[in-house]
């Protein structure tokens, strides 16, 4: 009898193998999400109830203050560099298929290279000429030295994968701290790498919003460990990131403020985010982009959005339940919260965290802001990372053990084990290291592996940088703009609102004259009528569908 209940004990354990391979199924996860998502929360479920039930398991985890921690933490440091290693490399195929865009990875391009040649934040694929005016984030400042070592877009690839992958050590940190063991440290490093909300928005071209991340986990990292001034250098950094992230830094100085920190130090936090968002919009940003796009939707006429809310809240609030709870919403909540296996919501404190992103993701009508393979869950996503070992603290220590009579360092180690599944079956389901058709990179599929076409047409493209010079003015398509955007000229071919002189270069690639859009429709065949008039442009190349124009002398 009691070998028979060690074998069913492990033997459980195989239930796991056909959930994932169901979820590795290429149509499951997309079409029925809520079943596929129920099943990666039982397969965490099942194994920590299998994990509960084997002896002496629980000795790993125990609090060990002389505990060396080389090999967790190496454990760690290796995953991340894997990890980094392969984002990095998916997103060099991506781009070489011509799969990056203008808008925004050419964006960022060029901006790194004119504040790095004396013109901070300038642009000129914005119609206004600086990019602060698009997204305040001085950051790309400092960090536009990067170009010094290789000056290309390959440069921002490797810049933005080794800088998501970074996020596992102050996690690892936290959770060691916490515990007071590096194993979970490890574990909760693994979880955060193994996210499927980390893995398509870190591929999806370049944006300053994904470096917030790291930082986010840093200043929680600091707060936690009462490190003030260390949390206040991260902090800054955090609030150059971009402006929407003031709100983020107003919420983690609330958290502070709440959680019994240096009250000096909360009240400090909020009003330097408070005045820094107050200086750079009414200085910059009330003069350029506007937010209203995101939420365009929203029910009701009004200018305000509060009022909006509040008058369809008294007069239809049936229409009002169905926006807010939408079931995209809901499936991209689920995609949050299922790999952690709900855990962020048992750490009281941290819910004040999840404030900023979970209100944008409610009222916003663009899907955008509801798809895990866009950079939009930094919002919120590393704060239930952060919330994670104190939830399992808790639970370990609250009514539900306590009813049940569960041993609190076993129900730990169950716990961390469950979450570790979960997340490894998200991550098979939604995640890049399965090829599965749910999967995306930003709007698009992921190019693994380039075809025969696209490395020929990569060709091209080289062939047409070497003939550019380097200071020339160009007029790219779309998917063309990041390969030549190292420049201090470049313009759109489809934007709207720029006035473009005649270039000395332009570059189209036939297949980014398509669109459903009909205003850059128009757009596209005004420049290509110019282009195409023989007294002013001829045609200096032409092959794999991609032309490159040279003004004539006489122009």
């Amino acid at each position: 009898g009691a070998f028979c209940r060690k074998v069913n004990l492990f033997a459980t354990g195989l239930l796991v193998i056909p959930v994932i391979v169901y979820v590795c199924s290429q149509p499951v996860s997309e079409k029925a999400p809520f079943f596929t998502m129920m099943l990666c929360a039982g397969a965490g479920i099942l194994t920590a109830v299998i994990v509960y039930g084997i002896p002496r398991l629980d000795a790993v985890f125990e609090p060990r203050q002389s505990q060396r921690r080389v090999l967790p933490l190496l454990l760690a440091l290796s995953m991340a560099a894997l990890w980094a290693f392969v984002i990095i490399s998916f997103e060099f195929t991506q781009h070489n298929a011509l799969r990056t865009c203008d808008w925004d990875f050419g964006l960022y391009i060029n901006t790194m290279w004119k504040s790095l040649h004396g013109d901070p934040l300038g642009c000129s694929l914005y119609s206004l000429g600086n990019h602060g005016y698009l997204h305040f984030d001085p950051i790309l400042i400092l960090l536009s030295p990067v170009l010094l070592i290789y000056p290309g877009p390959e440069s921002l690839i490797v810049l933005q994968g080794v800088w998501v992958a970074s996020g596992a050590i102050p996690l690892y940190l936290l959770a060691s701290r916490c515990t007071q063991n590096p194993w979970p440290g490890a574990v909760l490093a693994a979880v955060y790498l193994l996210h499927p909300a980390l893995h398509g928005p870190s591929m999806y071209d370049f944006h300053s919003l994904m470096l917030a991340g790291p930082l986010m986990l840093w200043c929680m990292h600091f707060l936690e460990a009462l490190a003030f001034r260390r949390f206040f250098v991260f902090f800054c950094l955090l609030l150059l990131t971009r402006e929407d992230v003031v709100g983020i830094a107003v919420f983690i100085g609330l958290y502070a403020f709440i959680s019994g920190k240096q009250r000096k130090v909360a009240l400090g936090a909020m009003g330097l985010a408070l005045l820094y968002g107050g200086i750079i919009y009414f200085t910059v940003l009330a003069h350029g982009h506007s937010y209203n796009g995101y939420f365009k939707d929203m029910p009701g006429d009004h200018q305000w959005m509060v009022t909006n809310l509040s008058l369809t809240a008294v007069t239809n609030p049936m229409y009002l339940l169905s926006y807010l709870l939408a079931e995209p919403k809901l499936v991209y909540i689920l995609q949050l919260v299922v790999p952690l296996l709900f855990l962020p919501v048992f750490a009281p404190r941290h819910r004040v965290l999840y404030l900023c992103g979970l209100a944008i993701t409610l009222l916003g009508s663009k899907s955008c802001l509801t798809s895990i393979s866009m950079q939009y869950s930094t919002w919120w996503l590393p704060f239930m990372f952060a919330a994670v070992p104190t939830a399992i603290e808790n639970i370990s220590k609250g009514r539900l053990a306590g009813a049940f009579k569960l041993n609190a360092a076993r129900f730990k180690v169950s716990l961390w084990a469950g979450i570790l599944i979960s997340t490894f079956c998200m991550s098979a389901a939604y995640g890049v290291f399965c090829p599965t058709s749910s999967f995306k990179v930003g709007y698009d599929r992921l190019v693994r592996e380039l075809s025969e076409d696209q490395i020929a047409r990569l060709e091209t493209v080289n062939k047409i940088k070497e003939i550019i010079p380097p200071d020339a003015t160009v007029m790219a398509s779309q998917h063309l703009v990041p390969h030549l955007a190292i420049r201090q000229t470049i313009w759109p071919l489809d934007r709207i609102g720029y006035r473009v002189n005649r270039p000395e270069y332009a570059v189209v690639w036939k297949r980014d004259l398509r669109s459903k859009k009909e205003y850059k429709v128009k757009i596209r065949k005004k420049n290509l009528k110019m282009l195409n008039d023989k007294d002013r442009y001829q045609i200096i190349l032409k092959e794999n569908d991609i032309t490159l124009y040279q003004r004539k002398a006489k122009e």
